[in-house]
């Protein structure tokens, strides 16, 4: 789900030892990158994000135009039995899961790529 009224910030360098002087919970969310394919140019993050709905409850915040950060609030029992990042992550990369939703790559926001100055959004 999408919050329109969200303002969210994000660590340049999660692995930082300022982390601590910060609230945010980086372990609730993952980065997700699309197939370029499955994009179409400009596509608001509100419609990338229904694609999404049946895995529970997130923001979701563009970070170029094939890629973005999903904050979970709640991850859906019915979808991933544990309800666990790491089990999300594993069902977002199944074949199937990946194919219908154009998944490129899923992976914790430590391990998000950074610093790729193009195709960043401005």
């Amino acid at each position: 789900m999408l919050s329109s009224y969200s303002m969210e910030f994000f660590h340049l360098d999660p692995t930082s030892e300022d982390q601590g002087a910060q609230d945010k919970d980086y372990s609730k969310i993952v980065w997700v990158q699309l197939d370029e394919t499955s994009v179409k140019p400009d596509e608001p993050a509100d419609k990338l994000a229904q694609r999404f709905n049946e895995f529970g409850d997130f923001n979701i915040y563009k970070d170029s135009q094939t890629s973005f950060f999903m904050e979970f609030y709640f991850i859906e029992a019915d979808a991933v039995a544990s309800q666990t990042i790491e089990e999300l992550i594993a069902v977002f990369l199944k074949p199937e899961v990946a194919q219908k939703i154009g998944i490129k790559n899923v992976v914790q926001y430590k391990d998000a790529i950074k610093f790729k100055a193009h195709n960043r959004l401005e």
